[in-house]
């Protein structure tokens, strides 16, 4: 039964990381492909439509950061408790000294940059054109 229980943990511990690699390449790529297209919508001479289509986008930008934000939020505290259930099971299996405790602080490190890339690009990708626009 142990067995089984550590290979669930296993699975989705390597689900949780799949859907981060997706939140965060969902949201980098399309911050990257907006800010392009906002910053030549926003050069663009007096056009309702470029205005209208860089509002969509910006909005899209929005939605789609806090998507990423939310999942991101929500694999962290489930990846924090199924370590803790490894790590409580290796202690009870008297195999725990194999295993390093301090991945568990690895891992919100990484969370951490993974959400400030994420911030980071969602922010350029609204600033930018939004300084074109300004600056026109």
């Amino acid at each position: 039964m142990i067995e089984r229980l550590h290979e669930h943990i296993v699975q989705e511990l390597q689900q949780n990381g799949k859907s981060e690699t997706v939140f965060v390449g969902m949201a980098v790529t399309l911050n990257l492909l907006t800010t392009g297209i906002n910053s030549g919508l926003a050069s663009a001479k007096d056009s309702n439509v470029a205005t209208a289509v860089l509002v969509v986008t910006l909005a899209l930008v929005i939605v789609v950061n806090w998507v990423a934000f939310s999942g991101l939020s929500k694999g962290r505290k489930a990846k924090i408790k199924l370590l803790t259930g490894l790590m409580k099971m290796y202690q009870d299996q008297n195999v725990a000294q194999y295993y390093d405790a301090s991945l568990l602080n690895d891992y919100k490190a990484r969370f951490t940059q993974y959400l400030i890339g994420v911030i980071a690009t969602g922010a350029a990708s609204f600033a930018i054109p939004l300084i074109i626009l300004a600056m026109k």
